[in-house]
């Protein structure tokens, strides 16, 4: 062994140049392999991080979970986390301009959800209970409709139905003479934040009503929505 050491080390010394373009041919090597690797995990973050303010924080959602399947996601191993919103519904606003979109849709949401479901404030802060509200900024600039961080509004909010008797929702266009809002109660809200147009997975582009936010206010009784993450059990045996 040391006289093949000797042998490298007295080769290296015959041929300098040679053995520094080699080096310099090995660094190079190693610089260019290391920023590839670098890029490639800062895409990958960069575009994670781009979905999670887009769409939200989590892999899988749940629409319509009653009590007894909102029950079987708590207790499942493969779940790692989760928060809800829930569905207040429909009310008229007037001065709406937008005649594909005259409701405004009142979702509650609960702590986690406001602080990981792509809810971008411009002004103002988070509700922190059932009457305080935000509106997104589409309202004004797409309805034509301007509220104040402050303002008070009262809403009739119900179900929205089709002359049928068929239950609709955001993924339903507006259906123009064929459609009502039954079993409202009356809500008076407080504005205390103006968001960024929600994600599409909270309202799509077609969808009848602008996005109303308020806070969950009761202990998740009823239907919910249930966005999840999922851990290394689930990814193993989705």
């Amino acid at each position: 062994m040391n006289l093949l050491n000797k042998l490298t080390i007295k080769n290296l010394k015959l041929n300098k140049k040679r053995t520094i373009v080699t080096i310099m041919g090995i660094i190079l090597a190693v610089a260019l392999i290391t920023a590839v690797a670098s890029m490639y995990a800062s895409g990958i973050a960069s575009l994670i991080n781009f979905e999670k303010r887009e769409k939200g924080d989590y892999h899988v959602a749940f629409y319509d979970v009653d009590e007894e399947g909102l029950k079987t996601i708590k207790e499942t191993r493969g779940i790692e986390s989760f928060y809800v919103t829930k569905n207040i519904g429909y009310a008229k606003l007037a001065g709406i301009k937008n005649e594909d979109k005259p409701y405004v849709y009142v979702k509650a949401f609960s702590k986690e959800a406001l602080n990981k479901l792509a809810i971008n404030l411009v002004k103002g802060r988070l509700p922190e209970n059932g009457n305080e509200l935000l509106i997104p900024t589409h309202l004004e600039t797409n309805g034509r409709v301007k509220l104040n961080i402050g303002d008070t509004i009262t809403l009739n909010v119900g179900k929205r139905i089709s002359n049928d008797g068929i239950s609709l929702e955001q993924h339903n266009p507006y259906q123009r003479d064929n459609e009502q809002i039954i079993n409202t109660q009356t809500i008076t809200y407080t504005v205390v934040g103006i968001i960024e147009r929600p994600s599409s997975a909270v309202e799509e582009y077609s969808a009848p009503g602008y996005t109303f936010i308020t806070y969950i206010n009761d202990d998740l009784k009823g239907i919910v929505d249930v966005y999840t993450t999922i851990n290394k059990i689930s990814l193993k045996n989705y």
